[in-house]
């Protein structure tokens, strides 16, 4: 008996190491490190100053939680009232707490349109007393503006064009204008810029005299009423 006691022992734990030896190991789920891909609607945005904007949104996904849209967080803003370029930021976490990011650039810009009106300008040339006159702006393009009395001058229809980003930069391309009194041909080249409101644009130019080659450098600095 008690060698049957023994080899029904033996018999006992040879199962027991056989059937721990089969015993698959546990497999651990791989860590989700994605983050989800966000994707924004419409691409990058111009407004014109004083103009709506429009939000386009974004849209997400994620390579475990599928559509995850409707979680999307917008954050920034936008001033269509002030030039310059304003940035909207999409974020959305999954389930793992991944993020996922996407911003959008908009730019509230300057354009002729924008500019065109009535304005009172204060002229300022070396060695002599301030001018003070008006003039109506016109765009004669998107981005080109005409003015008719350029400098104080009678006839002085002059133009310059909006460049820039925000179209915050003048520049007066070089010209020559018959204008004054009495009328001359003058030439004029220059630069400036214009306030984020558009309430204010100043502009450096040099005029040239090319009947007598006399050269001057003045400001001109234009105020809507």
């Amino acid at each position: 008996m008690k060698n049957s006691k023994t080899i029904l022992m033996g018999l006992a734990l040879t199962g027991a190491i056989f059937f721990s030896a089969c015993k698959k190991d546990k497999i651990e789920p791989e860590a989700d490190t994605t983050a989800p891909t966000v994707t924004i609607t419409g691409g990058d945005q111009y407004v014109d100053l004083h103009a709506a904007y429009t939000e386009q949104g974004a849209t997400a996904t994620d390579n475990k939680d599928g559509n995850l849209t409707t979680s999307i967080s917008a954050s920034g803003s936008v001033d269509v009232h002030n030039a310059g370029i304003y940035t909207i930021t999409y974020s959305v976490y999954d389930a793992a707490g991944n993020l996922g990011i996407a911003t959008r650039n908009v730019y509230v810009r300057h354009t002729a349109n924008t500019i065109a009106a009535s304005y009172s300008i204060k002229d300022t040339c070396p060695n002599m007393a301030p001018t003070f006159y008006t003039d109506v702006l016109t765009a004669s393009s998107s981005t080109k503006v005409l003015t008719t009395q350029f400098a104080n001058y009678i006839n002085g229809t002059v133009n310059f064009d909006i460049s820039g980003s925000t179209g915050s930069i003048i520049v007066v391309p070089s010209q020559t204008v018959t204008c004054g009194l009495p009328a001359a041909p003058r030439a004029f080249t220059g630069t400036g810029s214009i306030s984020a409101n558009g309430k204010k644009m100043t502009i450096t130019y040099t005029e040239v005299n090319t009947a007598n080659s006399t050269s001057i450098t003045c400001t001109g600095i234009y105020t809507k009423p």
